[in-house]
C-alpha cells in the first residue's frame, strides 16, 4: 500500500472544534430513515441553517470554497455521545470521505471504519500547522492522503506545500481499504472455524445433536 493516494488535491475544511458530538453531527430530528443514503441535509443540521431554514453564512462546510469538501478536519474527542451510526452515514452522504482529529469517540471511530470512512488521528502540532495554514476567511485548504504511508500533504495559503503524519491502526486502514465488513473478516478464518468445530464436536458430541 505504499504511496496510495486515496485523493488527491480535494477541498477540505477545519471545525475549530472539541467533542463535536453525533447530535451534533446529525440531530435526532434528522434521523428520518435506516437507510444510509438521504441523510445529507441534516448534517450539522443546528449549525448548518438558522431558525428559517436557510443555511447560515459562517458555518464553515456553507463557504462557498467548502460546500463540496472531501475531508473534515476537527478537534479532540470527535464522534462523541451516542451510538447513532447515522452520524457516519450523513457525512458520508454529503461527500466526506476522511476525518483527522486529535481524537475520537470510541464508538463512532469502529462505526467509521465499518462504514468505511477514513478516520485517523493527528497531532496537535500538525492540528496547528492546518489552521495556520488554511484559508483564514473559508477555513479550507486543498489536501492529499497517502493511505498507505499514513502521510497527508496540503497547500497553504501561500501555495506553499506541507506534510504530516497521520496516526490509523493498520488492521483499520486495510479494513477501509479493502471494503471489508465483519463478515467479511470472519470469513476469511473459516478454516479455523471448521478446524474448531470437528474437534469440539469430537469432544462434545452432545452439543451438536440438535443441529447436525
Amino acid at each position: 500500500m505504499n504511496d496510495q493516494w486515496i485523493f488527491h488535491n480535494v477541498r477540505s475544511s477545519i471545525l475549530d472544534q472539541d467533542d463535536v458530538d453525533t447530535d451534533a453531527i446529525i440531530p435526532q430530528t434528522e434521523l428520518v430513515t435506516t437507510a444510509k443514503t438521504g441523510l445529507s441535509k441534516g448534517l450539522f443540521a443546528r449549525w448548518r441553517y438558522d431558525g428559517t431554514g436557510l443555511l447560515r453564512s459562517d458555518f464553515v462546510l456553507n463557504k462557498s470554497d467548502n460546500r463540496r469538501s472531501k475531508v473534515l478536519v476537527s478537534g479532540r474527542n470527535f464522534g462523541c455521545g451516542s451510538s447513532r451510526e447515522h452520524a457516519v452515514w450523513a457525512l458520508k452522504d454529503y461527500g466526506i470521505v476522511a476525518v483527522l482529529a486529535l481524537s475520537f469517540g470510541e464508538i463512532f471511530y469502529r462505526n467509521s471504519v465499518r462504514n468505511g470512512l477514513i478516520v485517523a488521528a493527528i497531532s496537535d502540532g500538525t492540528y496547528n500547522m492546518l489552521l495556520r495554514s488554511c484559508n483564514p476567511e473559508s477555513m479550507g485548504m486543498f489536501m492529499s492522503l497517502d493511505f498507505g504511508g499514513k502521510r497527508i500533504e496540503w497547500l497553504t495559503s501561500e501555495g506553499l506545500v506541507e506534510t504530516a503524519d497521520i496516526n490509523i491502526d493498520d488492521g483499520d486502514r486495510e479494513r477501509i481499504a479493502s471494503g471489508q465488513d465483519d463478515i467479511d473478516i470472519t470469513l476469511k478464518c473459516q478454516s479455523e472455524i471448521d478446524q474448531y468445530v470437528e474437534q469440539d464436536l469430537s469432544a462434545r458430541p452432545w452439543i451438536y445433536s440438535t443441529t447436525r
